[in-house]
């Protein structure tokens, strides 16, 4: 055999190898194949009795959720829509509202609970009329903050 006639032999033999290769690298385990058959499955069935599917929530990360806040580049939607997953998070785990002033001496008022959901329920619409966009949140926070008119100062 010459020279030629191997490195022939052998070029065949590497496309072999990349191909399997290639189909390792793309293809997945039995089990999953399996798992992921029978979920298609189950949301087909619902699909054809007209169910509504409920898919497991991701837990909520409070820590996590707050260092991004605190520390990240956020946009004013970014911040407000963590803000308002911190504060729902807080009132349905402890009950205690942030948006609101307590301490030992201070506890809030019926007035100060209701304005409190309000500016929640506000600044929610907000974050849902934007959907996703951070020029669309700040129109819509802007048409709906009413800046009060300030006092007038005598001039001497």
């Amino acid at each position: 055999m010459t020279e030629e006639d191997m490195n022939e032999m052998q070029e065949p033999e590497q496309d072999l190898v990349q191909m399997v290769e290639d189909l390792k690298a793309n293809s997945v385990s039995k089990e999953e194949y399996q798992k992921l058959q029978a979920d298609n499955k189950r949301l087909m069935q619902a699909l054809i009795k007209n169910e509504k599917i409920s898919t497991p929530a991701e837990p909520f990360d409070l820590k996590k959720t707050a260092k991004e806040l605190l520390t990240g580049d956020n946009t004013n939607l970014e911040y407000i829509d963590k803000a308002l997953k911190i504060r729902k998070n807080i009132l349905d785990t402890k009950g205690i509202d942030v948006f609101l002033n307590q301490g030992a001496l201070e506890r809030p008022t019926e007035q100060q609970k209701a304005t409190a959901e309000t500016v929640a329920q506000v600044l929610q619409e907000c974050v849902d009329e934007a959907q996703g966009d951070a020029a669309a949140f700040q129109v819509a926070l802007q048409r709906r903050t009413v800046d009060p008119p300030l006092a007038r100062v005598k001039r001497q």
